[in-house]
C-alpha cells in the first residue's frame, strides 16, 4: 500500500512540476523586480545578523552590570565552558577600567587572556577545545595596535551607542574583521565591548546573484563613513579614502543613494562606464549602529539569471527520468510480491497444507530420490520441470517438495544424501543448475523464488512461480531423446499441449491478448 501511495505522490509532483515550469516561462520577470528581492533577502541576512550581535551585547551588558566577580576563571566558564560565546565570532575583548579579558578562535580552539592594560604584559593563556581546557601558558605579549585603537576610539563615543568598524587584524586567510565596539558606564566603572567578526558572519552573499564580486554592498554608519562589502572583500570607506580616484563607483553609489534616500525612493539604476547597474537602499533599526545599507547588482547578473526556464527544465528532466525509473522499480516489486506467500511460520504452513492440490499448488515428495525403488531416480527431475513450466504458462503458483501427496511432510534428508555434498545450499545450487540448463537463466530470475523452511526439524523446499510474460517450451531430455513440451496447468495436474494448434491458441489467448 505504501509504494502505491508513493508512486501517486512521484506522479503528482510531476504534474506539479509541469504546471510550475509553464507558470515560471508565462510569467514576465522584471529586472527591478528580482533586484528588489535580492535586497529584501540580503536585508533579512543583515537584519538577522545585527540582531543577534544586539542580543549578544545586551547578554555581555547583563553580566557586566550583575557585579559577578570580573576574573578569567569566571569568564573563561561562561564563555567557554557553558558555551555563551556567539559562534560567528572571532574574538571578543572586555574592558573594566584597566582590566582586560580576550577570547581568540585559533583553527579549531579557543584561546583565553586576561590582565592589566599596558602596552606590554605578561599573560597567561588557557587554552579551550569543545569546552574542555586543553592547555595552559604564560606569554610576553603586545596588546593587539586595532584594540588599542578602538579602545582610543571608545573613550571619544556616546554611552550605549554601538561602532562598526572595518578593523587591520587579520583572519588566518589574510581577510579583514568586521569590529563592533560598544562603551557603557556603570556606577563609575568604565566597561568596552569589542567584538571582532569574520567577512562571512554576516551572510548576505548567499543568493544566487550574488556570487561574483561584481555585487557591492556598502553598510552607512553616519553621514561620512560606510563599510564596504563584496564577496571577497571588506573594507571601511572614509571621507578620505573615498576621495581616491579608484572609488569612483562607490562615489556613484553614495550620491545617488542620498539623493534619492531622502526622495523615500529605495530603488533606482545607473549607468556607469557603459553598464546599468540596479541598486537598492533598505533602512535598518538605528539601535544597531547603522542607518541603512545599499546593494548594487549589474544588469548583466540579473539578466543572466532571469531567463533560467532552460536550467530549470533540464532539472524536471532529470528528475523526471529518475521518478519514471523509481516508478518502474516499484511496479517490479509489487509485482514480485503480488506473488509472494508470507511462508516464515509453522501456522502458515500448516494453513496451507490444509488446501488441496490445485491449479496454483502442487506437493512433491522429492527432487531425485524415488521413495518406491529406494534409489535415485533422474526421471523425476523432468516432473519437477513440468510442473514449474506449467505454473508458469497459466498463472503461477507455488510447489512445495518435500511433502507427499496426502501432505505428509517428508522433508529433504533422502535428496540431500544423494548429493556430492549435503544440505539446503548445494540441493539448491544442483536445483538452479537444473533449471537454468531447461529454462535459461533469464527465465528463472525473473519468475522463479525459491526459499527453504523447516517445520518439525525437517526441511521443505518451496518454489514460488510467477505468471510468466512469455511462453516457456520445455526441452526434456528422456533416456537420451530429447524433445520440445508446452505445459499448462489444468485442475491439479499439469498436461502437455501436443497439438500445434492448442498451442498456438492457448498462446495468443494467453500471452498476445
Amino acid at each position: 500500500m505504501q509504494k502505491y501511495i508513493f508512486i501517486t505522490l512521484i506522479i503528482l509532483l510531476n504534474i506539479l512540476g509541469v504546471y510550475l515550469l509553464i507558470q515560471k516561462n508565462n510569467k514576465t520577470i522584471y529586472p527591478e523586480e528580482v533586484a528588489y528581492n535580492i535586497s529584501t533577502n540580503a536585508g533579512k541576512e543583515l537584519n538577522s545578523f545585527l540582531e543577534s550581535v544586539y542580543s549578544e551585547i545586551d547578554s555581555v551588558k547583563s553580566l557586566l552590570r550583575s557585579g559577578n566577580n570580573f576574573s578569567q576563571k569566571y569568564l573563561d566558564k561562561y564563555f567557554i565552558k557553558d558555551a555563551k560565546l556567539n559562534k560567528s565570532l572571532f574574538s571578543l575583548f572586555l574592558k573594566k577600567n584597566n582590566l582586560f579579558y580576550i577570547v581568540n578562535k585559533e583553527e579549531k580552539t579557543l584561546k583565553s587572556a586576561f590582565d592589566t592594560l599596558g602596552i606590554f604584559n605578561i599573560v597567561k593563556w588557557n587554552r579551550f577545545k569543545d569546552g574542555d581546557f586543553v592547555t595552559s601558558w604564560t606569554e610576553v605579549v603586545q596588546l593587539d595596535s586595532v584594540v588599542v585603537n578602538l579602545l582610543n576610539n571608545s573613550k571619544e563615543s556616546e554611552n550605549n551607542v554601538l561602532i562598526w568598524r572595518v578593523g587591520d587584524g587579520k583572519t588566518a586567510d589574510g581577510d579583514n574583521l568586521l569590529v563592533c565596539t560598544v562603551r557603557e558606564v556603570i556606577n563609575n566603572d568604565e566597561y568596552v565591548i569589542i567584538f571582532r567578526f569574520e567577512k562571512d558572519a554576516m551572510n548576505v552573499f548567499n543568493h544566487k546573484f550574488l556570487k561574483s564580486n561584481n555585487n557591492t554592498f556598502l553598510i552607512n554608519k553616519d553621514d561620512n563613513e560606510y563599510i564596504k562589502f563584496t564577496k571577497d572583500t571588506l573594507l571601511n570607506l572614509t571621507p578620505q579614502l573615498l576621495q581616491d580616484s579608484s572609488l569612483s563607483f562607490e562615489n556613484k553609489i553614495i550620491e545617488y543613494s542620498n539623493k534619492l534616500t531622502k526622495l523615500n525612493d529605495s530603488i533606482f539604476s545607473f549607468s556607469y562606464n557603459d553598464n546599468l547597474y540596479w541598486t537598492i537602499n533598505l533602512n535598518v533599526d538605528t539601535k544597531y549602529g547603522i542607518n541603512y545599507f545599499v546593494l548594487t547588482i549589474p544588469d548583466s547578473d540579473i539578466k543572466d539569471n532571469r531567463n533560467d526556464i532552460i536550467t530549470l527544465a533540464i532539472i524536471y528532466i532529470i528528475f523526471l527520468i529518475l521518478s519514471i525509473t523509481t516508478i518502474l522499480f516499484l511496479l517490479k516489486i509489487i509485482k514480485l510480491k503480488s506473488h509472494k506467500v508470507d511462508f516464515d511460520s509453522e501456522d502458515v504452513l500448516l494453513t496451507l497444507l490444509k488446501n488441496d492440490e490445485g491449479r496454483h499448488l502442487e506437493f512433491k515428495s522429492s527432487l531425485r530420490w524415488d521413495y518406491r525403488q529406494e534409489k535415485i531416480n533422474p526421471e523425476l527431475e523432468n516432473v519437477i520441470l513440468k510442473t514449474i513450466a506449467a505454473f508458469g504458462n497459466s498463472d503461477g503458483g507455488i510447489l512445495l517438495i518435500g511433502v507427499a501427496d496426502d501432505k505428509t511432510i517428508i522433508g529433504l534428508d533422502k535428496d540431500y544424501s544423494s548429493l556430492k555434498k549435503q544440505g539446503a545450499d548445494f540441493f539448491e545450487i544442483y536445483l538452479r543448475n537444473i533449471l537454468h540448463k531447461n529454462m535459461g537463466v533469464k527465465y528463472v530470475t525473473e519468475n522463479l523464488r525459491i526459499t527453504f523452511h523447516k517445520f518439525d526439524n525437517k526441511e521443505i523446499c518451496k518454489i514460488e512461480i510467477f505468471k510468466a510474460n512469455e511462453p516457456l517450451y520445455l526441452t526434456i531430455n528422456k533416456k537420451g531423446n530429447i524433445s520440445e513440451k508446452f505445459y499448462v496447468r489444468s485442475g491439479n495436474s499439469s498436461n502437455e499441449l501436443s497439438s500445434l494448434k492448442d498451442i498456438n491458441d492457448y498462446i495468443f489467448n494467453r500471452f498476445k491478448k
